[in-house]
């Protein structure tokens, strides 16, 4: 019987560490949601690298660079984002290097427009974008699991 309640408490405890998120949108929901090159500003920031030529325009954001803050005072500067923060407000690197061929980053996602800005293709490497959502659910069995678990390891181990 220990044997069963220690079993049955450890498939309880994994069972409820690994829901306690779930996926709202997988990476590619979310990618593609970009449609034109506003709303990837708008979601990205300025790119990385921008690369010209054919009647398209592909824009690189590099997403292996760490962030460095700097603080003055009681404020937090960002001296250059490239990562997930990497937007146009408060973003010192507000220009995009213009080049012939891409960086190769490990980490990356790049897109590829027409020549009136829609997304023609989308393209990431090392980078998750998808959107999660705490599972109340999850949390709840977390709870009322591991007090069940307290209250019956106390009764087996306290009455043989």
């Amino acid at each position: 019987m220990k044997k069963f309640i220690t079993g049955f408490s450890v498939l309880i405890i994994l069972f409820v560490f690994t829901s306690c998120t779930k996926v709202i949108y997988t990476h590619n929901q979310v990618m593609g949601r970009y449609q034109n090159k506003s709303q990837v500003v708008a979601g990205f920031g300025l790119p990385t690298e921008k690369r010209s030529g054919e009647g398209i325009e592909e824009w690189l954001y590099n997403y292996g660079t760490v962030s460095t803050r700097t603080g003055f005072g009681n404020s937090n500067t960002n001296a250059s984002v490239y990562g997930n923060d990497n937007s146009a407000y408060g973003n010192a690197n507000t220009t995009s290097l213009n080049v012939t061929q891409f960086t190769p980053y490990a980490r990356f996602v790049k897109f590829t427009f027409d020549a009136q800005g829609n997304v023609l293709k989308w393209q990431s490497q090392g980078v998750d974008n998808s959107e999660r959502k705490k599972n109340t659910t999850g949390t709840i069995l977390l709870i009322v699991g591991g007090a069940a678990l307290v209250v019956l390891n106390i009764r087996y181990y306290n009455y043989p």
